[in-house]
């Protein structure tokens, strides 16, 4: 994960993450466009035609000292080839994308840390 600008002074509002789905690697500039510190943040991601806006929001569980993470995800597609695409294939998509969802979110500690020690690394 690279950082596009960071300066002291502000906080870090876009970075660039390479991921590799269906054998191809792709990068993305990923844009942090709401963050409410404790509770949620919203990204917004441009690839292929279409604008990705997954939220990810966390509260409090139960009485005790867990957490319920809940994922909301909207994609739009802005351009005619987009639009076409995703009515031919956006239902077989559907299913790939939350199957990469589950197993991302499934030990979201796991997950943490491996953020964790890639920011490190970086450093």
């Amino acid at each position: 994960m690279k950082r596009t600008r960071h300066t002291p002074e502000q906080i870090v509002n876009k970075f660039r993450k390479t991921r590799v789905m269906f054998d191809k690697e792709a990068t993305e500039t990923i844009e942090v466009i709401d963050f409410q510190p404790g509770k949620s943040y919203t990204l917004r991601v441009h690839n292929c035609g279409c604008e990705y806006r997954p939220t990810v929001g966390i509260r409090p569980f139960g009485t005790g000292r867990g957490s319920e993470i809940t994922f909301d995800f909207a994609a739009t597609p802005l351009t005619f080839g987009a639009e076409v695409m995703n009515t031919l294939v956006g239902w077989m998509m559907k299913g790939a994308f939350m199957k990469a969802v589950r197993i991302g979110y499934a030990d979201p500690k796991a997950a943490a840390e491996n953020i964790a020690a890639e920011t490190s690394a970086a450093h």
